[in-house]
């Protein structure tokens, strides 16, 4: 009869790459897990050194392996939050460009009728009989109302259509960036796509450069700032 002595064991390191290999299933790994922990608890009331020791190899090297499956899942799940933020962040730069020209048509549609028949313009959109056309003779005030109010619902409909789709993209950026009122740094989240080498910088910057002042712009031309900040500390050496 063998001693137990004799037993051959084999290192951690060497349960270890066993239990790497990507044919071995999570639930094996757990399966066996769960065998080891209820042989351990029969072996440490008993004399079984060798197989105790055999035990805590085995057990050792699979909560290293699980856990390192944890960190490798967590990474890919980190990797696809970070693409979908960007993805939407993209998409919604990407639609301001692509409505802003007929919102913007339509705007400047109204305003210059509006100034052409010699009404006041104010800047929420809100059309005003001027001086001008009260005082003129053959005013008839029922007509000029009439008209007064058609062309102040286009411009109010334009100009809310405008800010609607700025404000929107602004809370998108916001909220997919990570970026939060009052916040200080460089948001986590602009970091990370840096890291990840995903480059907005660019692409941001274009887009800042054809809008007129306006709290997207600010915000496009903020993101540009921390991202190259964000690239220039990954590049430092530690």
């Amino acid at each position: 009869m063998r001693d137990e002595q004799d037993v051959p064991t084999a290192s951690p390191e060497q349960y270890l790459e066993v239990f790497r290999h990507p044919g071995v299933a999570r639930e094996q790994l757990e399966a066996l897990l769960a065998a080891v922990d209820r042989m351990l608890d029969t072996t440490a009331s008993g004399w079984a050194p060798v197989a105790t020791a055999i035990g805590f190899r085995l057990e050792r090297a699979l909560r290293l392996a699980l856990a390192e499956r944890d960190a490798a899942e967590q990474a890919r799940a980190r990797r696809l939050d970070i693409r979908n933020r960007v993805v939407a962040a993209c998409d919604a730069v990407s639609d301001v460009m692509l409505f802003m020209p007929a919102v913007a048509a339509a705007e400047l549609e109204a305003g210059t009728a509006a100034l052409r028949e010699g009404f006041d313009l104010y800047e929420d959109g809100g059309v005003r009989a001027s001086e001008r056309q009260l005082d003129a003779p053959h005013t008839h005030p029922a007509a000029l109302e009439q008209r007064r109010s058609e062309l102040e619902l286009m411009l109010t409909t334009a100009v809310r259509a405008r800010r609607e789709l700025l404000d929107s993209t602004v809370a998108v950026l916001h909220d997919r960036l990570g970026y939060r009122p009052g916040g200080l740094g460089v948001p986590w989240v602009v970091t990370e796509i840096v890291c990840a080498g995903i480059d907005i910088a660019e692409p941001f910057e274009a887009t800042a450069r054809l809008l007129p002042e306006c709290e997207l712009r600010s915000l496009l031309e903020q993101i540009v700032t921390d991202a190259r900040l964000a690239a220039v500390a990954g590049a430092e050496p530690e």
